[in-house]
């Protein structure tokens, strides 16, 4: 049996960043990842370079910009990165530090022009 996805709309995204437990986490192509176990992991061991895998450029751009759409600029900083690391980040990323998705239920793809706000299907009389 497989399950759904993940949703997160964006007001469940900035409450995940703003709470007091405080996650890191960044929207790349519509997916959510979440890097505050990683970072906490480095936290804990004075950053130790045994610990530290992910390119840094990344890194701060999800410590810069928590809870937004980091895709432009972690676009721009893979296009800087030898093709094979920038692979080898993206695969860590999705495999790693994937949580889910923005909610596309209130997205054009998922709207009629008629009905902006209602999620149910159309009529097909």
């Amino acid at each position: 049996m497989t399950r759904g996805k993940y949703l997160l709309d964006d007001s469940r995204i900035l409450w995940q960043v703003l709470t007091p437990v405080h996650r890191v986490l960044a929207i790349y192509n519509d997916n959510i990842c979440d890097l505050s176990d990683y970072l906490q992991t480095l936290a804990d061991n004075n950053g130790g370079s045994g610990y530290s895998y992910l390119d840094g450029d990344i890194v701060a751009l999800f410590k810069q910009q928590p809870g937004q759409d980091i895709t432009k600029s972690v676009d721009q900083v893979y296009a800087s990165m030898d093709t094979n690391k920038a692979l080898a980040t993206k695969i860590c990323l999705n495999n790693l530090f994937y949580i889910g998705q923005t909610d596309f239920r209130k997205g054009a793809r998922c709207q009629s022009p008629t009905t902006s706000s209602s999620l149910s299907p159309p009529s097909l009389h």
